[in-house]
């Protein structure tokens, strides 16, 4: 900037200070001050074009004619245009000559780089210069003489008219924005300064204009919205926080930052620290200044939440210049869902690091991409000396040597396989090893990867084969032991025949008195020991048959009714003489069964028996026998009154040679196999056996024979009758 400039420069602000408040200037009109105002606003003009800062589109304009036009307009204000109303109208008209002479000096006006023009009263054009022509593309004989009307289309031409009308109305310096247009139909957005020309007698004579084009300038703003405008989408679209800041200090946020920290306005976030939203504990690792600030960065951080939660985040940061001063712009990325994922994918990890099993990992070419811990314990191999082995030999270790089509056959339509096999150790030693395959799938439904689980089952096979052996030893132990009980009992059952046969015999004095009430004691003891004797050998024949399969039912129609009361007239002496109440509950119109009538017989007898055996004197025992609504069969209850079993003792009597209270099993003569053998002869025939008892609440057994026992109505029965 040259020193005419800076002179120019200095002036404005000080001329415009001395127009509108030195007393001198502030005597005089405001048309006056007006122009001497736009005098002013040329000569600041000029000084910025020649700074370069500004420039009009379609103009080459030198700031020396700026300046010189803003003196002429100031000149002609201060001559021209009364400055007093003291002025005599002589003064008046010498100002006004002197303008005349200005406007009227075509080489003057033509001078001027931007377009000015004079207008009378009509509105008609009476001054042009050259600047106008070429602007507008209009000749100086096409305007002059011309109204807007006869010039711009009618819009504008109405819009310029109401303007002058009002400028010559009011007077004083109108400016205005308004849109004109070339002969060419070009439109330019232009500035437009007005101002009344009055004679010397203060008459309005008519107007004069400057025109100013600002397209390029508005073109500049208009790019600059737009430039602004799409760095706010691009912003607003970007997914990751953007901030903005000096040492510090936040300038400038997008809206997924806001978001991020739970905020919902830049206001509440620019001005403040960085460092606010960073828990104290981690605030030392994040270098705002200092020579490592130059440097682009990226960490990760945690970024606290206005609800109180943390976000995890990744930062990278770069720094840049703006307007001179510099700045550091931080990309955040929210990766709170990365950062539980990975730690999901390393607690997975050492999962199967940890594995008691060995864990193998192959592609489906059986190339060994993973091995556990467990499965280097295991083999002795490494997943090094895995990849070579199968290098060296093709043979993948993870599949059983010769089976790789069948593995891969099963997969591919199962997606797993499973297999007990004997395998080598890299030491040589062989052992047993439980394999599963599974597969994993990529996106288009194709296996990508073959997942190996492995366990040494030596131990658990040399268990197994040990468990195998000592169940055929007991196999053959039981059976043993049933042949010898079966043909003890048949061995037993002989004598024990002709002692009970006998004293029966002696007992009734068929050959003759005894002589001696002692002896008829005596040999009925010798008659109930020998038929309690021939009971418990034929129960042990009975499970010893049951036991080696070999009991066989012969099913038949079975009268219930008639069963009840065959097996309570073999029990009633014994519970009369215990003084003892039997109470029958049989349904009249039971239907006939299809089962073994001897077995029948047996069960209801050792229920009896058991019942009565178990209920102290003057008990009660109830017999219970009609149709079961849910299962549509039949069900027997035999229930008493009896001191009762605890209920953990239940399943422990159903057992063989099973006493719950052993004393009070000796006292009753008992052998623990009635129940057991019971609850087998039950489920021979298809039914089903249960008990129910608590400790002095007396003890309840069921016998359930289902539906398909049932003898139907068009089938011919005989059912079987207890002679």
């Amino acid at each position: 900037m040259g020193v005419v400039d800076f002179l120019f420069l200095l002036l404005v602000p000080v001329s415009a200070s001395a127009i509108f408040f030195v007393p001198v200037f502030k005597r005089q009109s405001r048309t006056l001050r007006s122009l001497l105002s736009a005098s002013l606003f040329l000569i600041a003009l000029s000084v910025f074009v020649d700074l370069s800062l500004w420039l009009p589109n379609g103009f080459d304009v030198d700031s020396r004619w700026l300046a010189l036009a803003g003196l002429f307009v100031g000149a002609g204000g201060w001559f021209l245009v009364p400055r007093t109303a003291k002025e005599t109208p002589w003064e008046a008209l010498d100002i006004m000559a002197r303008g005349q002479e200005i406007f009227s000096n075509s080489e003057m006006v033509d001078a001027l780089p931007l377009p000015i023009y004079c207008k009378d009263r009509e509105g008609r054009y009476t001054v042009v210069n050259a600047a106008l022509e070429i602007g507008s593309g209009f000749s100086r004989s096409e305007l002059l003489g011309k109204r807007a009307h006869d010039v711009f289309p009618e819009p504008i031409a109405d819009q310029l008219a109401a303007q002058e009308r009002k400028i010559l109305e009011e007077g004083g310096l109108h400016v205005n924005e308004q849109r004109l247009y070339r002969r060419t139909g070009e439109a330019l957005d232009c500035m437009l300064y007005k101002w009344p020309l009055k004679d010397r007698a203060g008459n309005t004579m008519g107007l004069a204009g400057c025109i100013v084009d600002i397209t390029g300038t508005k073109q500049v703003a208009q790019e600059l919205r737009e430039s602004e405008e799409r760095f706010r989408v691009i912003l607003g679209a970007a997914p990751d926080g953007i901030i903005t800041h000096q040492q510090g200090v936040i300038r400038d946020c997008n809206p997924q930052m806001l978001a991020m920290v739970g905020l919902d306005s830049n206001k509440s976030v620019v001005g403040r620290n960085l460092l606010e939203f960073v828990p104290e504990a981690l605030r030392g690792a994040i270098p705002l200044t200092g020579e490592e600030n130059r440097e682009q960065r990226v960490y990760e951080t945690t970024l606290l939440h206005a609800d109180g939660s943390e976000v995890q985040v990744e930062v990278r940061s770069a720094p840049v210049v703006l307007m001179g001063e510099g700045y550091r712009v931080a990309f955040v990325r929210n990766i709170t869902e990365r950062v539980a994922r990975n730690k999901d994918l390393r607690r997975l990890f050492h999962a199967v690091e940890n594995n008691p099993a060995a864990i193998i990992i192959s592609d489906t070419n059986g190339r060994v991409e993973y091995v556990n811990r467990c499965f280097e314990e295991m083999s002795g191999y490494s997943l090094e000396e895995v990849q070579e082995h199968i290098d060296a030999t093709g043979e993948c270790l993870l599949l059983p040597s010769g089976r790789r089509e069948e593995v891969f056959a099963a997969l591919q339509q199962k997606g797993s396989w499973h297999s007990v096999h004997r395998i080598q150790k890299k030491n040589g030693e062989s052992y047993w090893e439980r394999m599963s395959l599974s597969t994993i799938l990529d996106d288009r439904g194709k296996i990508a990867h073959i997942v190996g689980n492995k366990e040494d089952v030596t131990s658990q096979i040399a268990s197994e084969q040990a468990l195998r052996n000592a169940k055929e030893k007991a196999e053959i132990a039981s059976r043993t032991k049933s042949e010898f009980l079966a043909n003890m009992s048949h061995e037993l059952r002989t004598p024990l025949n002709a002692i009970i046969g006998f004293s029966e015999l002696i007992r009734r004095e068929l050959y003759g008195p005894l002589g001696c009430d002692k002896y008829r004691e005596y040999l009925r003891d010798i008659h109930d020991s020998g038929n309690l004797l021939l009971d418990l050998i034929n129960d042990l024949l009975d499970l010893s048959k049951i036991e080696a399969g070999e009991m066989v039912l012969q099913p038949e129609p079975v009268d219930l009714s008639q069963l009840v009361r065959s097996a309570t007239r073999i029990l009633k002496p014994k519970i009369k003489n215990a003084n003892q109440s039997l109470i029958l509950d049989v349904d009249e119109e039971l239907p006939v069964v299809r089962a073994d009538h001897r077995a029948m017989l047996q069960i209801l007898n050792n229920l009896l028996s058991n019942a009565h055996k178990f209920t102290h004197d003057d008990g009660t025992i109830i017999l219970t026998c009609k149709r079961c609504p849910f299962t549509r069969g039949v069900e027997l209850v035999v229930q008493d009154n009896g001191r009762g079993v605890a209920s953990e003792k239940l399943d422990e009597i159903l057992q063989p040679f099973s006493q719950v209270d052993s004393s009070l099993t000796r006292a009753q003569q008992g052998t623990g196999l009635g129940l057991a053998i019971t609850s087998q002869l039950v489920e021979l025939q298809g039914g089903t056996f249960r008990i129910e008892s608590e400790l002095g609440q007396g003890f309840k057994a069921f016998v359930c024979l289902p539906e398909e026992c049932l003898v139907g109505d068009s089938e011919e029965t005989e059912p079987s009758v207890d002679a």
